[in-house]
């Protein structure tokens, strides 16, 4: 065998075994997405599905990203009522200078809002720890579907891509 034909079959060896393996995850609750089993791991409970990080697992809290639906049919709203409205409940509860970001975005093909804030520490409202969230909401058919990443600051921009992941890929049924 040459020596190309050699390092050929290291090469391949190697980058097979330093490869993430992408699931694909599919809800019972009207939605799939995938992430990477090396950066998080799922747990699914009734009300709300969770993906924590598996790399940062500190005593006070890890980085972790929850998927929740919340069924609206008691009190149908827009896109637009519901992102107001949750803006509204950001700065009542945080103060006005925690949103960084927002925009229009698509998911699933449908119209979504995306929001980056900070939870700053602030003992004296029980915020033991200042924390950085992504979140992005659609509605479809009376349910709004919020996929937040939440993370420390300093490890936000880290755990950033396989987070991207999961929003990117997700979808609903």
């Amino acid at each position: 065998m040459n020596k190309g034909m050699t390092l050929l079959i290291i090469l391949i060896a190697f980058l097979s075994c330093n490869e993430n393996e992408t699931i694909s995850y599919k809800s019972d609750k009207g939605f799939s997405f995938s992430y990477s089993d090396e950066e998080w791991s799922i747990e699914d409970t009734e009300d709300i599905l969770l993906l924590f990080s598996n790399t940062i697992k500190g005593p006070d809290f890890r980085t972790n990203i929850n998927i929740l639906v919340q069924d609206l049919s008691s009190q149908p709203m827009s896109l637009q009522d519901y992102h107001i409205l949750t803006l509204q409940q950001i700065v009542q509860a945080l103060g006005e200078d925690t949103l960084q970001n927002e925009k229009d975005i698509k998911v699933s093909g449908l119209p979504a809002k995306e929001i980056v804030y900070k939870i700053p520490q602030d003992i004296d409202r029980g915020n033991y720890l200042e924390l950085k969230i992504k979140q992005v909401y659609l509605i479809k058919d009376n349910k709004a579907y919020l996929i937040t990443y939440t993370s420390k600051p300093k490890d936000f921009n880290a755990f950033l891509e396989a987070a991207n992941m999961v929003f990117e890929t997700f979808k609903l049924d």
